[in-house]
């Protein structure tokens, strides 16, 4: 539990995962951004969002070779496979 008695002035700040800190912001945060960031913003130390959109991370994919694409889901690709024609996926070895 968090022993800051008062309400910060500016908020409490933030990591860079948007979790609240048992700490006050030093600054208020610039107005919110207008651009569209599909996994969200990077913040600054204080957990301020800022006008940059965050990369997203995919994990790693497997070795095997797929002649006809792989299946994406969330906008990474998988280790599946797709396959010939209607691109149903062939979960090949991998």
């Amino acid at each position: 539990m968090c022993k800051l008695k008062f309400g910060c002035v500016y908020g409490f700040a933030h990591d860079e995962n948007g979790c609240k800190l048992c700490a006050c912001r030093t600054k208020p945060c610039p107005p919110r951004c207008k651009m569209r960031c599909e996994d969200g913003y990077v913040r600054d130390k204080e957990g301020c969002e800022l006008c940059i959109c965050k990369i997203k991370r995919c994990p790693p994919v497997c070795a095997n070779y797929c002649p006809f694409g792989r299946v994406y889901i969330n906008g990474c690709p998988t280790c599946t496979c797709k396959g010939p024609g209607d691109g149903d996926p062939l979960d090949w070895i991998r």
